[in-house]
């Protein structure tokens, strides 16, 4: 009902960036500024206050068309804070970034969430959610299929969780379906499913399990190329409530992404 002051309340910024490859860093700031009705004193001074927040004062006299894919995604995050919104949206903040510029773009979100800005967003780095997200919700197929803090959601799963890796070429499918079949009815095993290249078999003890889930593969004909032990992890909890693991799922990212691309009114090319 009042479009005008949710718009000036939140900051948006997609997975696709949208930035003026010719404009100065500087410049696209406080543009952005002026566009959201600062003064240009104003749009100055804060354009100075988010280039030294995403650290790219040292650049912000270059265009924008030279900077590296991290360097884009901090600028565009910028943009997005120009107004000072209170709430900020994030489709996949660190997709396609290298390990220190997902981690420089980390610690920037920290610091504005330590600053009170409420932040929402999408990922498919399960390690980016485990580490920023206070509460977070899993949705498979348009459907909420599980919610709570990182904690909450790891400790659901119980038990450890033995991985089972084997070579998918060599294995025949009914091998594959046996050896599954067989583990699932092990005693202690609470869970198992396929993933990529593998088994994952939630169990009781770890150790007294693993010994008897390898009998069923060789059992069942099948080399073990790797077996190993851990405590659970998102990705586990992602692979209990949804059946198959995050990779398996980014191809439904991309329709996503044209959802909100229309809703925000931004043309691919």
């Amino acid at each position: 009902r009042e479009p005008k002051a949710v718009r000036q309340a939140i900051g948006v910024a997609l997975q696709e960036v949208g930035l003026d490859d010719l404009s100065k860093g500087r410049d696209f700031l406080e543009l952005q500024g002026l566009l959201y009705g600062l003064s240009r004193a104003e749009a100055r001074t804060r354009a100075a206050e988010l280039l030294e927040l995403v650290g790219l004062s040292s650049v912000a006299d270059r265009k924008v068309g030279s900077y590296s894919g991290g360097m884009r995604r901090r600028i565009d995050l910028a943009g997005a804070l120009m107004h000072n919104p209170g709430v900020l949206f994030l489709d996949e903040p660190t997709t396609g970034l290298d390990p220190q510029s997902r981690i420089a773009v980390w610690e920037h979100l920290e610091e504005l969430n330590a600053q009170g800005v409420t932040i929402f967003l999408t990922t498919q780095h399960m390690d980016e959610a485990d580490r920023l997200c206070r509460r977070l919700a899993i949705i498979d197929h348009g459907r909420l299929v599980a919610e709570g803090s990182p904690a909450e959601l790891k400790a659901s799963v119980g038990g450890d969780i033995v991985h089972v890796a084997f070579d998918a070429d060599e294995s025949p499918d009914e091998c594959v379906t046996a050896a599954l079949v067989a583990v699932r009815a092990l005693p202690g095993v609470r869970q198992a499913d396929l993933a990529a290249g593998g088994l994952t078999a939630t169990v009781s003890d770890g150790g007294a399990a693993a010994p008897t889930i390898m009998s069923a593969f060789q059992d069942a004909g099948l080399t073990i190329a790797n077996l190993s032990i851990t405590r659970p992890s998102l990705d586990d909890v992602f692979l209990q409530h949804t059946g198959r693991q995050i990779r398996d799922s980014d191809a439904d990212g991309d329709a996503e992404d044209r959802m909100w691309s229309q809703w925000m009114g931004v043309n691919r090319r």
